[in-house]
């Protein structure tokens, strides 16, 4: 491929995709007539590996690159909301709302490709939103894998059914797997002329093989699982053990064509092969919905009484049979599961054994432990690394608290969606929709009615106090008041003091969902600051209260403001966690700001700008570019006002702007962040003649991603060369190669986890950017090396 970034989307491909020549060339010729594919089959045929290989292909010709969203760990109740989310996720869009307008708006600048994997269980959220999303995205195409079709003629759909492997095709994959799995001393197939037979270098004729391949119907995946045992058993032997059936076959899904029964029968002559700590440990890990590192295998089978020596082991032999599928995330660590229709079979095992709500419970705990470990620890030094490692789990996040409703164990979804919350890391990684959506979901699952006890009370106040906080940062402080509301109701019904959280979150309303401060919101979020107190575990509770607490101060206007702000950077200073500094420094600009102290201000914004670009925070930048256009507007001489200075104003809050709406983020909900802005336009609007004026803010919001950039350096590039313009993934890597605020410098591993690519993709893009830049090695980068636009800017910048 011609920019290996293009296909950041997809799985990496492992191994030989054997007889699937003709309908790769078939299904790539039909994308290119039709925005609309479905590859349909039976489970095991194939779909999966051969939509990987086709979108690798035609992302050469993607400029927005070729995406997978992965649908097989989603539950069949799924909704099109929660489906919204995960193509956002898959997509790799940073952004507070969800829904059809969001992921269209991300999908239109340039024609790409969305790989909807395993379909079948969500027929009608996947069919509206192909159909919408069809519909909002002219450029955009869909390759689906589906059981069966997705029966959208109207959207014009093209269905490319795989049948079987042919016999030949079949007898040369089991070759390759045999090989690939340690065989080669048994099996070699030997060259032949046409016509003459062949045998297996053991002796063995090729029909026997043949034979083989036949009693499993050609179906790839059963010929890859049997394969391996080919290294192990004698042919005739493994023949005999594969078509030798007296138990009933019942098919995984009855829907399904008898084909399938194939794959039944495959997996149950594989149970029989287990030992009984290898079924154990196949039964629980079909709880995962996705591939996890085998350290949290273990952590969550250990409750299965199965000693850990043992767990590993069993994991080692169902990676033997070929059950448990290994391959790499994008740091290089091993990641484990189980294909769809080998977790199915788990599940059903599992649910045989009565052990179902043992091992659901089991897998609960883990993930709320780990979520309650990060929300007590996160303000620390490894603050970056804990809330990724919350990001990076969500899925099985969101599968424990689904686990936990659905055996009524609310006790368990409330404390982790509380603790989602106290983590912050959806505000870092842009999904605090997912968040909300999650904790609707906990609160409709149990209400006031379901509450016995006062600590219950407790419990889900905590959980109301959090949906409103998430509600209220979104944009909606209505909606945060009502649950306010319902929140102090339930305090009262079991005559409880305002907890902590309610205090927060009620605190948090008044100082930022309202016009006109309130005096209040100091008041309360000053006891919710008394009553988390010193407690080392509450230390990331004080530490956001005490932010919100010193806005508020600055808020309402007070000559306290700068005092409130050095108690917060004292805090942060103590944590020694970078993001959490990074808002102290913006935070210390507010109230400088506040207090006229506008060098103490624009020093302190420009802190927080290089902090918050070296973490990546999306967040807090959008908020940073709105100070520093604060700064610049407010700073201004009212008797002889700079005219540079006002544009850079104007471009700068254009930007924030558009970076807002970029991000999901509704201004309107914030109210002294919308009165910044307003007041930012209306001083510019008086000193600059009405086309200037537009002409800033026009290329402020066409430009946001050069803001940070012109904020920090107060220029921009005049004079770019075409022949050096970055893609925009490059612009990525290159700006993570950056030195840190503190000179450091990251590794190709460290913006591999960072940007969610491979290394090896990083190297190649270090290699063109510095080939492009005519840098000689990466420390010679500095910022002004990327001023140049990204290859698809709209035109040359130009000073505002």
């Amino acid at each position: 491929m011609s920019d290996i970034g293009r296909s950041v989307g997809l799985p990496l491909d492992y191994g030989p995709l054997i007889g699937r020549t003709q309908e790769e060339q078939r299904a790539v010729s039909m994308l290119s007539r039709s925005r609309l594919v479905t590859l349909t089959g039976t489970g095991g045929v194939g779909k999966t590996r051969l939509a990987i290989r086709i979108a690798s292909r035609v992302a050469e010709s993607m400029p927005g690159g070729a995406w997978m969203v992965e649908l097989a760990g989603l539950p069949p109740q799924t909704a099109l909301e929660q489906l919204w989310t995960t193509i956002a996720r898959s997509v790799h869009l940073y952004s507070h709302q969800s829904g059809l307008d969001v992921v269209a708006r991300h999908l239109r600048d340039h024609p790409s490709l969305l790989v909807l994997d395993n379909c079948e269980h969500l027929l009608a959220p996947v069919r509206e939103a192909v159909t919408a999303l069809l519909a909002a995205v002219p450029t955009l195409r869909v390759l689906a894998t589906s059981r069966q079709p997705l029966h959208l003629p109207e959207a014009g759909e093209h269905v490319l059914d795989l049948a079987p492997l042919s016999t030949d095709d079949a007898v040369a994959a089991f070759l390759a797997y045999a090989h690939a799995g340690g065989a080669t001393q048994h099996l070699v197939p030997d060259a032949r002329q046409p016509g003459q037979e062949s045998t297996a270098s053991n002796g063995l004729d090729r029909r026997q093989i043949a034979m083989l391949v036949n009693a499993v119907d050609g179906l790839p995946l059963a010929v890859e699982i049997i394969s391996r045992w080919a290294a192990t058993l004698p042919l005739d032997e493994l023949t005999d053990s594969v078509t030798d059936n007296p138990w009933v076959v019942v098919d995984i899904d009855p829907s399904s064509d008898g084909r399938h029964s194939t794959l039944r029968r495959i997996y149950d002559w594989s149970w029989r092969l287990c030992s009984d700590e290898e079924r154990i440990l196949w039964q629980w890990i079909s709880l995962f919905p996705k591939a996890t590192d085998q350290s949290t295998i273990v952590e969550v089978c250990a409750a299965s009484q199965v000693d850990r020596l043992a767990i590993a082991r069993a994991v080692a032999g169902l990676r033997d049979k070929r059950i448990l599928a290994a391959d790499l995330d994008h740091t290089g660590t091993p990641r484990l599961g189980l294909l769809a229709t080998a977790r199915a079979y788990g599940a059903e095992q599992l649910l045989a054994s009565g052990h179902d709500v043992t091992a659901r419970a089991a897998y609960c705990s883990h993930y709320r432990a780990l979520l309650a470990h990060a929300a007590a620890t996160y303000a620390a030094p490894d603050e970056i690394a804990i809330l990724r490692d919350v990001n990076e789990k969500l899925d099985h996040i969101r599968t424990a608290i689904d686990y936990a409703i659905t055996d009524a164990d609310l006790t368990t979804a409330r404390d982790m969606v509380t603790n989602i919350t106290r983590t912050r890391a959806p505000f870092l990684h842009g999904w605090l929709g997912d968040a909300r959506s999650l904790t609707d979901r906990v609160l409709d699952a149990g209400g006031l009615d379901t509450v016995t006890t006062a600590d219950e009370a407790l419990q889900l106040g905590a959980v109301m106090a959090a949906d409103a906080w998430i509600t209220l940062t979104q944009g909606y402080p209505g909606r945060a008041r009502a649950l306010i509301a319902d929140c102090h109701h339930l305090h009262k019904q079991w005559q409880l003091s305002p907890s902590p959280p309610l205090l927060f979150a009620e605190g948090a309303v008044l100082a930022l969902g309202v016009p006109d401060p309130d005096p209040r919101a100091v008041e309360l979020l000053t006891a919710a600051r008394n009553a988390f107190g010193g407690d080392p575990m509450l230390r990331g509770d004080r530490l956001m209260v005490t932010m919100i607490w010193s806005m508020s101060v600055s808020a309402n206007g007070s000559p306290d403001a700068e005092d409130a702000a050095a108690a917060f950077l004292d805090d942060a200073h103590a944590g020694g966690a970078p993001w959490t500094e990074a808002w102290a420094d913006w935070d210390g600009a507010y109230a400088a700001l506040v207090g006229g102290h506008y060098d103490d201000a624009n020093d302190r914004c420009r802190r927080a700008l290089a902090l918050m670009a070296s973490i990546g925070d999306q967040w807090g930048l959008t908020w940073a570019l709105l100070m520093s256009a604060a700064i610049s507007a407010d700073s201004l001489d009212p008797a002889n006002p700079n005219k540079r200075q006002a544009k850079r104003a104007a471009w700068l809050a254009a930007a924030a702007e558009q970076r807002r709406d970029t991000i999901g983020v509704r201004i309107e909900g914030l109210a002294p962040m919308a009165a910044l802005h307003h007041r930012i336009l209306t001083r510019v609007a008086g000193i600059l003649d009405p086309a200037t004026f537009d002409r800033a803010l026009t290329d402020g919001r066409r430009r946001h991603t050069d803001a940070v950039e012109y904020a920090l350096d107060d220029r921009l590039s005049r004079r770019p060369s075409p022949t050096d313009t970055l893609t925009r993934r490059q612009r990525d890597v290159a700006t993570l190669m950056l030195p840190t605020a503190d000179g450091h410098r990251r590794s190709d591993r460290d913006i591999a986890t960072e940007l969610g690519i491979g290394v090896r993709t990083v190297e190649t893009h270090v290699a063109n950017i510095l080939r492009q830049l005519g840098l000689q090695n990466r420390t010679e980068l500095q910022p002004h090396h990327l001023n140049q636009p990204t290859a698809n800017a709209d035109s040359p910048p130009t000073e505002p």
